[in-house]
């Protein structure tokens, strides 16, 4: 079971660092948070795939519902 608080605090970092970006490449936020983090924010819906360059996964993080 993923912690509530784990998810807000993995969150709240990649939207802080990755503010005005419209898509965020998957191996960044795997930088920011690790794997478990990416792997925490997709159970919780959220970040959402949008693409894929040069094999590369894309990501948008979508807004938190409270």
């Amino acid at each position: 079971m993923i912690d509530k608080k784990y998810v807000e605090h993995v969150y709240e970092t990649v939207k802080k660092d990755c503010e005005g970006m419209d898509a965020i490449y998957e191996d960044y936020i795997v930088h920011l948070v690790g794997m478990h983090g990416l792997i925490a924010l997709q159970k919780f819906k959220l970040v959402e795939t949008c693409g894929v360059v040069n094999g590369r996964q894309l990501y948008v993080l979508c807004n938190k519902e409270d």
